[in-house]
Formats: structure tokens, C-alpha cells, sequence
């Protein structure tokens, strides 16, 4: 697809940038002017910078922020990477080691801080859920399009994973040493661990119906 000569690909099937790696700078050049909702995977301090005060177009904003499971959460991070879970490591700093080797680091887990709760009301929702349950409750929020696009083209930020090849869950001693560094490591893990299941999360109506 060309627009104003730029030629956006999809790298390897993966991805949603343009050949320069900019993607949405057409978005960030002329703003949110139509916008009812806005979805972006970026540094959690660009969200603060491009809404003052928490608000688009002076109406106050509610983020919404895509809890997964840690450990499923850590080996998706892995497949992406292309590494490994060091299961045989001799030490638990060693194991550690390879577990923060696969952790995206600026590209992932700087998309949330807590410091976001002093700008916008944040709330959770199940990932997992995030084509059934959410998509429902987001359309009793969102006017519909006159114009829907058909069908939908899933385009994937990921290879598929085996899970049979992921040494991890066949060792519940180390499944519980990531978690509780993934726990207390990041403040992330730590926003859905309190969110899901609290009133805050908006996918638990689906649990609770």
C-alpha cells in the first residue's frame, strides 16, 4: 500500500510499520481530531505528552490497558526474540539472566507505569478476551462505522509458538521463580495482578454474568 509515495510493508508477515519504521506518523502530524478511541503500543510517557491533563479535545480519557499472564506473557517475548529459557541454568541468577534476556525491554515494558494513574482513569481487561468479551463492551461505548471494512485480516506481531518446545512449563519450581520476578520486577505485571478481578478490570462482568 503507497500513500504520498511511502510504501508501508509488513516485514517478514510480522509487523505493522512502514519501510522507515514510522509507523503512524501521519497520525501524529495531524492528530486525533475524529477520534473515539485511540490504540497505540508505545512508551507509556507518550500517552502524558500528547494529552495534557489526561484529556482529547478538553473530555477527560480512560486507558485501557491488556493484562496477560506473566509466564505466557514472558515466553511470547521469547518466540519473538528468538531465545530461550535457560532450564538447565546452574544458578538461579543464571536462569534469571535468560528470563530478562527475553523481556523486550524499551520495545515492551516501558508501555506502562504507574505514573499513567495520575493522569488518566486506568482500567484492565483479560487479553485473552480481547476479541470477545472486550469487543462487547466496547461497542455500547463507540459509535458504529456507516462503513464497515469485510472481512478483517488479523495481521500477527508474532510467529506461532509450540509450547511443547518451551522447557518452562515442564519445571513448576522455575514457573514460580519467573513469576515472582516478573512480579517484582515490573510495574506492569504488577497493575494486573491488583486489576484482574477487581472492579477495574471490565472483562470480569463477563465472569460475573
Amino acid at each position: 500500500w503507497q500513500k504520498n509515495g511511502t510504501q508501508f510493508t509488513i516485514e517478514n508477515g510480522y509487523g505493522r510499520n512502514d519501510e522507515f519504521g514510522h509507523a503512524g506518523r501521519d497520525r501524529d502530524q495531524y492528530g486525533y481530531e475524529d477520534c473515539d478511541y485511540i490504540s497505540r503500543e508505545v512508551d507509556w510517557r507518550v500517552w502524558t505528552d500528547d494529552f495534557e491533563g489526561g484529556k482529547l479535545h478538553n473530555i477527560m480519557m480512560e486507558l485501557h490497558v491488556p493484562c496477560r499472564d506473566p509466564l505466557e506473557h514472558l515466553m511470547s517475548q521469547c518466540n519473538y526474540r528468538g531465545r530461550n529459557i535457560n532450564c538447565g541454568a546452574s544458578s538461579d541468577e543464571e536462569f534469571l539472566d535468560s528470563v530478562y534476556d527475553c523481556v523486550l525491554g524499551t520495545d515492551g515494558m516501558d508501555r506502562y507505569s504507574n505514573e499513567l494513574k495520575k493522569h488518566f482513569s486506568v482500567k484492565c481487561f483479560d487479553f485473552k478476551k480481547s476479541f470477545t468479551t472486550y469487543v462487547d463492551y466496547m461497542s455500547t461505548k463507540l459509535v458504529k462505522r456507516r462503513f464497515e471494512s469485510s472481512p478483517y485480516e488479523m495481521r500477527a506481531t508474532n510467529e506461532p509458538r509450540n509450547k511443547e518446545d518451551e522447557c518452562l512449563w515442564k519445571r513448576p519450581d522455575l514457573m514460580k521463580i519467573a513469576r515472582a520476578f516478573l512480579l517484582y520486577e515490573f510495574e506492569y505485571y504488577q497493575f494486573c495482578e491488583e486489576c484482574i478481578g477487581s472492579e477495574n478490570e471490565i472483562t470480569r462482568l463477563d465472569t460475573e454474568a
